[in-house]
């Protein structure tokens, strides 16, 4: 059984306490928790995250506010790539620090290239991914790296395909490093199913929403499940095959810029609509 989740993104303009008064009301159970949405002072967020767990949700999760290695589209200003290995170094003292036992995954991207070369923002993240990968470690963390669409390669990434994200997770060479599955970012990567099912092994979540036709407005600019292209009869084959049993998360970026926003629709019709399709699709969820 899998356990369905609501990224924080999804339901962006929802403080923390409305979050979990409104997952309660749904019978939600999980959640993916952005960092950008604590507070700065440590002991503050400490205590957010004491508010979701007393209310019996699982973490299923953690965004940290600096997970770019690279300068990307979330935090573009911090330019200094020592400072943001630092800032997720802190992101993951600090998830060690509430979950001394079974700790949610922590996500990460590369960023863009910007001013380095392909060669050397690879030959950066590789090293930091290492250094990382053993500090996570320390406090029995997983952390999951995401490819993202081809879209994004200017603001946000290096590493577009499922493909090539199996081959930094090789590079790294850590049992505690491992992929997010993202519908919306390698939906129509070619044969991503058989490759889904060939390196199971190194999936650490599965996120979901669906690829607007004929194309997104920007990478805020996403579906809910089953009202775009993605494939999701094949998708639910591939989960049931391989027998995926982690976490299917809701993952919707929208923007308030758009007259048609999500974000400005209510959060909970958009998610129980989702949720209504994902277990009509996949079966049943907790």
């Amino acid at each position: 059984m899998n356990q369905f989740s609501v990224s924080e993104f999804t339901t962006y303009h929802l403080s923390i306490e409305e979050e979990i008064d409104l997952f309660l009301r749904m019978g939600i159970t999980g959640i993916d928790i952005a960092e950008r949405k604590l507070s700065l002072d440590l002991e503050i967020a400490r205590v957010q995250i004491e508010k979701v767990l007393a209310a019996g949700l699982i973490v299923t999760g953690f965004i940290p506010r600096v997970h770019a290695l690279l300068p990307d589209s979330l935090n573009p200003q911090i330019l200094d790539l020592k400072v943001r290995e630092e800032a997720f170094r802190n992101s993951l003292s600090f998830v060690g620090s509430i979950w001394p036992k079974n700790p949610p995954v922590v996500l990460t991207i590369t960023g863009a290239a910007n001013n380095l070369d392909y060669k050397s923002a690879m030959e950066h993240i590789e090293g930091a991914y290492v250094r990382l990968a053993k500090c996570a470690q320390d406090f029995g963390i997983t952390i999951v790296f995401e490819p993202l669409n081809p879209i994004m390669m200017n603001t946000d990434t290096v590493i577009c395909t499922w493909s090539n994200s199996v081959k930094l997770a090789s590079k790294i060479g850590a049992d505690n490093f491992k992929l997010v599955f993202d519908t919306w970012h390698i939906w129509d990567e070619y044969e991503i199913y058989s490759q889904f099912i060939n390196t199971l092994d190194l999936v650490g979540t599965v996120h979901v929403s669906d690829w607007l036709n004929p194309g997104p407005r920007s990478f805020a600019d996403r579906g809910i499940p089953g009202e775009g292209e993605v494939d999701w009869v094949t998708l639910a084959k591939t989960l049931k095959t391989s027998n995926y049993q982690g976490p299917i998360v809701l993952e919707i970026f929208s923007s308030d810029e758009f007259p048609d926003s999500l974000w400005q629709r209510s959060p909970s019709e958009v998610i129980e609509i989702s949720r209504e399709f994902l277990e009509n699709t996949f079966g049943l969820m907790k």
